[in-house]
């Protein structure tokens, strides 16, 4: 795997996080964080899927938290950002993935 399929699929991750967090902000008016698993109505399977794909857009945010407060350890900051990162490529993977099983074999 070279390293730019690598970033490709971490911007493919980071793209649909981003994407997912920020539709979520604009419907529900309210952030993505782990909070919103707090109230259970109908809506909920729709946060779960929610939170899910927008976890790195949310572990990130707490990892920059985390290292611009200076009442943590910078590791747990910088160990958010990598499980973001992290998550980020898993999700790509699963996004292109996807993609070219759907994408017509070329002749």
């Amino acid at each position: 795997m070279s390293i730019f399929t690598l970033f490709f699929v971490v911007a493919a991750g980071l793209v649909a996080a981003g994407l997912v967090s920020s539709a979520f902000v604009a419907v529900s008016g309210e952030p993505l964080r782990p909070g919103v698993l707090g109230t259970r109505d109908v809506f909920m399977p729709l946060r779960v899927l929610a939170l899910v794909v927008g976890l790195p857009m949310v572990l990130g945010g707490i990892g920059l938290k985390v290292l611009r407060d200076n009442r943590h350890s910078p590791l747990q900051g910088w160990l958010a950002i990598a499980a973001a990162a992290f998550w980020c490529f898993v999700q790509g993977v699963v996004i292109v993935a996807a993609v070219l099983r759907l994408a017509p074999a070329a002749s």
